[in-house]
């Protein structure tokens, strides 16, 4: 079966250079989770530097990990 739930929801990755002890932030948002032939994918979009958009697809246990790991979180 087929289907398709909506998220729309930002997250953010904040990234640290120990070298220069600087950050960096990384916004991703994230369009939906898919289930095709059974293989759940989660779409995510990036808006990058130069305003052109990036689309991502990882595997549905991949973004738990991303998650459950605190690599990502929820943007308020």
């Amino acid at each position: 079966m087929n289907e398709c739930i909506s998220i729309k929801q930002d997250y953010i990755m904040i990234l640290h250079n120990p070298l220069t002890d600087e950050y960096s932030n990384l916004i991703y948002h994230v369009i939906d989770i898919s289930n095709l032939n059974g293989k759940k994918t989660v779409n995510i979009q990036q808006k990058l530097d130069d305003g052109t958009i990036k689309r991502i697809t990882i595997p549905h246990s991949r973004f738990l990990y991303l998650i459950q790991m605190k690599f990502i979180t929820k943007l308020k």
